[in-house]
């Protein structure tokens, strides 16, 4: 892309693109409550041993730290 468009542009329109998801990320999350969300899943295995791999995770979301 560099060769074909130049690294100035290719850097402009990365900026933009970035903009623009953190756009539409900051606007789903302004719709959600505030709360804990857990889940937790499994992986066949790590590719090392044959065992399933435990996957959990715990997220505190507090709307009104994000706000700017």
């Amino acid at each position: 892309m560099i060769e074909k468009y130049g690294a100035e542009s290719v850097a402009i329109l990365t900026g933009e693109l970035l903009d623009y998801s953190d756009r539409l990320m900051r606007a789903e999350l302004s719709k959600m409550p505030a709360g804990v969300f857990e889940a937790e899943d499994c992986l066949d295995d790590d590719g090392v041993g044959a065992d399933p791999l435990r996957i959990a995770v715990s997220v505190r979301f507090e709307p009104e730290l994000g706000r700017r």
